[in-house]
């Protein structure tokens, strides 16, 4: 079902509920009036009925009973009866048959008033003084006009309840509709935005209701699908390029060496050439491999408590070793209030922190790396700076893009994945990273971790 009609149908179901209470109530106080109002006719026809025919004045009796029947005041199925003390009938009149049942008539003789209403006819008993004698009267009659009166109040409001319900599922249709027409906006502009136009947006008027939040997701919801499309398409454009030339030179050399032959030194060439393009593709293939393994399940599976001093140490002596910088300077807080813990999966940060530091060396031209540890309230906090060419605003927002390079770095030799591969290990990780660089006076980079402290038993 659609929310236009559900929120009609419920809509209709609610003022249909609140319209029967109200008119079911009003003929609950109508009805209740109009039983009050004849049992109070019918006491005051018996007190007069009473009244002048236990009177000795026979010729009034006779005249009020004339009057009776010329003005018709008697009731619908009238029955009064006068009993005095001993039970014995000292009045009775009948249009109907009814007799006071022995518990009606002792209750009345205890002296109290009875009225009831049984199989459509009003009952009535009660103790009348005159004369300093007591007597017993019951009166009964059939309030045809007040039952009369009620069913046409009945019909009249069955009928302007149908009526009115048909105003109200009119009504709550248009309203509904109004109402949903900003999310059918919503709707007709999402449906229009393809892959080719992710840099529409949606428009809302009132920037306040729940429509604009909810064009405000989808605007958002947007802005990170352009993002992804344009980072997943240069990443692509990237990443072809970087492996088509390897391949490329691999295949160029391999198509001259056989196009005749060549003597013994120059197939070595061709094969050396060959060799080294072979381990740049597979330097370009591990660090894809290494960037598509820095998810949240490998970092949950492999995580051990470190301690980051001696990571960084440990990084340091290796790129010494392998790459031959001498050049890294690395200071370490002589004090720390605890150990220098955290908690991650060693080997990927063992990549991250490498790539960095790596990178500065790469692009310092020899001058020195620092790297210092502080501990800062409740942060352990790793700055790696250089003294190299540095970086534009523009280098910086696409710092950790995969195969990003801009024109200054291009002379060195690397393929711009170190640094998406290091960003995406620390997001996973929770390692916020911040970067300042300015142009021929270097760059630091800022990594700030969340210490772990071992319980007292382990430290």
């Amino acid at each position: 079902m659609e929310i236009r009609h559900r929120l009609t149908l419920q809509f209709t179901i609610l003022v249909a509920f609140l319209l029967l209470a109200i008119l079911g109530f009003n003929y609950f106080l109508a009805y209740i009036f109009a039983s009050e109002s004849f049992l109070d006719r019918l006491k005051e026809r018996a007190v007069t009925v009473a009244t002048m025919h236990l009177d000795q004045d026979k010729p009034h009796q006779k005249q009020f009973d004339e009057i009776n029947k010329r003005y018709k005041q008697v009731l619908r199925g009238e029955t009064i009866q006068i009993f005095d003390t001993n039970l014995r009938v000292c009045y009775s009149e009948q249009t109907d048959s009814f007799k006071p049942d022995p518990e009606l008539i002792a209750v009345v003789r205890s002296g109290e008033y009875e009225a009831s209403l049984e199989n459509g006819r009003y009952v009535i008993g009660f103790t009348y003084n005159l004369d300093d004698q007591d007597y017993y009267i019951f009166a009964s009659a059939v309030d045809a006009t007040g039952t009369s009166k009620l069913q046409n109040m009945l019909k009249t409001m069955l009928i302007s309840f149908l009526v009115f319900l048909v105003f109200v599922v009119l009504a709550g249709q248009f309203l509904s509709q109004k109402a949903l027409e900003p999310i059918q906006s919503v709707i007709q502009q999402v449906n229009s935005i393809t892959a080719e136009s992710l840099d529409k947006r949606v428009k809302y008027k009132n920037d306040t209701d729940e429509i604009a939040q909810l064009a405000l997701t989808f605007n958002s919801m947007l802005v990170r699908l352009e993002n992804s499309f344009k980072s997943q398409s240069g990443f692509v454009r990237n990443a072809s390029h970087e492996l088509r030339n390897p391949l490329a030179a691999m295949i160029g050399q391999a198509e001259i060496a056989l196009n005749r032959d060549r003597d013994n030194p120059y197939y070595k060439d061709v094969i050396k050439a060959i060799f080294e393009e072979a381990l740049r593709l597979k330097h370009i293939v591990n660090s894809l491999l290494e960037l598509s393994q820095a998810s949240p399940e490998v970092v949950a599976s492999n995580q051990e408590i470190i301690r980051l001093d001696e990571l960084i140490l440990d990084i340091v002596e290796s790129l010494v070793k392998t790459k031959n910088y001498k050049q890294i300077e690395v200071r370490l807080p002589d004090s720390l209030e605890a150990e220098p813990l955290i908690v991650g999966n060693r080997s990927l940060l063992e990549v991250a922190i490498g790539n960095l530091i790596e990178n500065a060396c790469k692009y310092s031209d020899g001058k020195l790396v620092h790297c210092f540890l502080d501990q800062l309230d409740n942060t352990l906090q790793l700055s790696i700076k250089d003294e190299g060419i540095g970086m534009t605003e523009e280098d910086i927002a696409f710092f950790t893009e995969p195969f990003y390079r801009s024109s200054r770095a291009r002379m060195k030799e690397g393929f711009g994945i170190g640094m998406a591969i290091s960003s995406k290990i620390l997001q996973i990780h929770g390692i916020e990273m911040d970067v300042k660089s300015r142009l021929e006076m270097g760059t630091t980079v800022t990594l700030r971790f969340n210490p772990v402290q071992l319980p007292a038993s382990q430290a």
